[in-house]
């Protein structure tokens, strides 16, 4: 009988076997803490007041790549940060690495359902969890990731789902949503 060998990846797996675990890892997972089908319908206030920081800057890489294991994809995602407030763990930092499940490598992707996505360039707010066990730590997915853009009326701080709002204003009802926590 002939013996066949698959093309094997840089962790010893079949390209189709890394995209097969890395699927049933996911959708265990998901199913296991019941995120496969709901996420917070948050408006400011909420977001707020489950995030544990809020962080304001442009987005300088997207990097995605396999697990040690190579089951998983995550993507970091590296801010210059131009503000930040609440209990952020790295106050003060220049910049910061947003680790999150899911992205594509070479022609494998793994989708985490209702992850925002982030482009190098973009300037974006976001509302953050600071557990680094979590899988997503943006607050609410999708709802949790705000882009900002300037026009002729000034700066807005714009998310589809939950509003647009001038830079002033949204800055201030955070502050005051943190401080009547």
């Amino acid at each position: 009988m002939p013996h066949t060998s698959l093309p094997q990846g840089p962790c010893g797996l079949a390209p189709w076997a890394r995209a097969l675990a890395a699927g049933l890892t996911l959708t265990a997972t998901l199913v296991s803490t019941g995120a496969a089908s709901t996420t917070l319908s948050l408006d400011l206030d909420g977001l707020v007041r489950y995030a544990d920081c809020v962080v304001e800057g442009t987005v300088v890489s997207v990097r995605s790549d396999w697990n040690a294991e190579g089951t998983q994809i995550y993507t970091d995602v590296v801010l210059d940060v131009s503000r930040s407030e609440g209990d952020c763990a790295d106050a003060g930092a220049i910049t910061r690495t947003i680790r999150m499940l899911g992205g594509t490598v070479d022609d494998t992707a793994m989708v985490v359902d209702g992850a925002p996505t982030m482009n190098e360039g973009e300037q974006v707010v976001l509302f953050l969890h600071e557990d680094p066990e979590l899988f997503v730590p943006i607050v609410a997915l999708e709802r949790g990731k705000f882009t900002v853009a300037a026009d002729a009326i000034g700066t807005q701080i714009t998310n589809d789902l939950v509003g647009s709002f001038d830079r002033d204003t949204f800055w201030n009802t955070v502050t005051e949503i943190q401080e009547g926590r």
